[in-house]
């Protein structure tokens, strides 16, 4: 892979993608559509790098060659909640349809058990597709709708309370440079299309949950439908590189440095 198109560039899984890639060098058009309220910090992050362009949905059909990777953060818009009525949906729809390249999609594990047509749409396309179910994904930049980031925000007094919403996966959790390293690996080495990833650590979600001391604060909370009881695809195992409390850890420190910087 030489070079990617990633929508949105600057989402929760997106920004960890275009990082990633530039790293190895790969040529990054990064699509700025969503407001995001750390824009500054990540611009910060990736600082001046040749190799990096950042445009708008309407001028990055011009700069998509037939080579290029395509990147749909569609995990991190239904996190943030702006599925399924946001207008973006169809837009990056819109662009995958008009082009034939491969297109890697980030997807919430929630749509296994529900007749999401999204997925019909994804499904209709003529372009190679590979798509990844995601469980909760935690670490730096996690958006403050899931209760890992709702936690550490509670401790620097900056929410009142925590709220399990319906984006939360309480049966696994991944670190986001985990899912990134697996997600890029599988793509490289053009392993099966479809995908859901799971930790290589029983009952992750939980045991973040009891390290950050919140789990006995939700057991009222109303069980969430395993998403696997509904269509059934195979597992890529994601093995954490640093171990449960040390990616907790480094979340707690970004935030904590974002917040006072």
């Amino acid at each position: 892979m030489d070079r990617a198109v990633i929508a949105d560039t600057y989402s929760f899984i997106g920004f960890s993608f275009c990082k990633a890639l530039l790293d190895q060098g790969v040529t990054v058009i990064g699509i700025n559509e969503i407001n995001d309220a750390f824009i500054l910090d990540k611009q910060l992050e990736i600082g001046r790098n040749a190799n990096f362009t950042e445009t708008d949905l309407t001028a990055a059909e011009i700069l998509i060659d037939k080579e290029s990777f395509i990147f749909v953060d569609l995990y991190s818009m239904f996190v943030d909640g702006l599925l399924p009525t946001n207008k973006l949906f169809t837009d990056f729809l819109s662009l995958i349809k008009n082009v034939e390249n491969k297109v890697v999609l980030t997807l919430p594990i929630q749509w296994l058990s529900v007749d999401s047509p999204f997925i019909k749409e994804i499904k209709s396309m003529r372009n190679k597709v590979y798509s990844y179910y995601l469980p909760t994904v935690y670490g730096p930049f996690q958006p403050k709708s899931l209760l890992f980031q709702q936690a550490f925000l509670m401790k620097m007094k900056q929410c009142d309370q925590m709220k399990l919403n319906y984006q939360e996966w309480r049966h696994d959790a991944i670190y986001i440079e985990d899912v990134t390293d697996a997600i890029l690996f599988s793509v490289k080495n053009d392993l099966p299309d479809e995908r859901v990833l799971k930790s290589s650590i029983d009952n992750h979600w939980l045991k973040c949950a009891q390290y950050l001391d919140v789990e006995k604060d939700l057991n009222n909370e109303s069980a969430i439908i395993d998403g696997n009881e509904g269509r059934k695809i195979k597992s890529l195992i994601v093995k954490n590189r640093w171990g449960l409390h040390e990616s907790l850890d480094k979340q707690r420190e970004h935030l904590s440095f974002l917040l006072n910087s």
